[in-house]
């Protein structure tokens, strides 16, 4: 739950630096960069922090991978929320209830597609990664990275690749 609080604190306060600009600009394709900034700055901001903590994890524990691949990961794993544009209270109120009820959180999630302002929080809590898949899609993403943006809310298990792994880490981190 503190690493819940700490999310609510960098969206009010969270804010891109010109260093994570430049970062962003290096590793992400146009058309990557368009998805990415049409994301909310509390999520920018997270994905970045996910970027940046999954590269520290896979330093300390010396993993064999892509370190522009693990960047890419970290930065496009909520691109499916890209587009929406949901307040503090629409982003904390489907964690809250989810901790509650889950069943009622996805039966809220269920109702309207989003259309709705104040159910559009639930439904990008449950669907994001869907929508990002379809997105990945378009951009013709490697298949590691989609699965990466398809399965990183899921528990981790044993037979999930390192890269996907070591973002769902990072993302309960951050």
């Amino acid at each position: 739950m503190i690493y819940r609080l700490k999310q609510v604190r960098d969206a009010l306060w969270g804010k891109l630096e010109p260093q994570d600009k430049k970062l962003v600009d290096k590793i992400l394709t146009v058309e990557e960069k368009s998805y990415f900034y049409s994301l909310s700055l509390a999520d920018q901001y997270h994905s970045i922090k996910v970027a940046k903590e999954a590269i520290s994890i896979a330093n300390v524990r010396n993993l064999n991978l892509d370190q522009n691949v693990i960047i890419r990961a970290g930065l496009l794993h909520d691109i499916g929320k890209s587009g929406f544009k949901i307040t503090l209270i629409d982003r904390s109120l489907p964690v809250i209830i989810t901790k509650i009820s889950p069943i009622l959180s996805k039966k809220i999630a269920s109702w309207g597609n989003g259309e709705l302002i104040i159910l559009r929080g639930f439904y990008l809590y449950w669907n994001h990664y869907q929508l990002g898949v379809q997105i990945a899609e378009k951009l013709n993403l490697e298949s590691n990275l989609r699965q990466v943006i398809k399965y990183h809310q899921e528990p981790v298990k044993a037979e999930d690749q390192l890269l996907l792994r070591l973002i769902k880490e990072a993302d309960e981190l951050c």
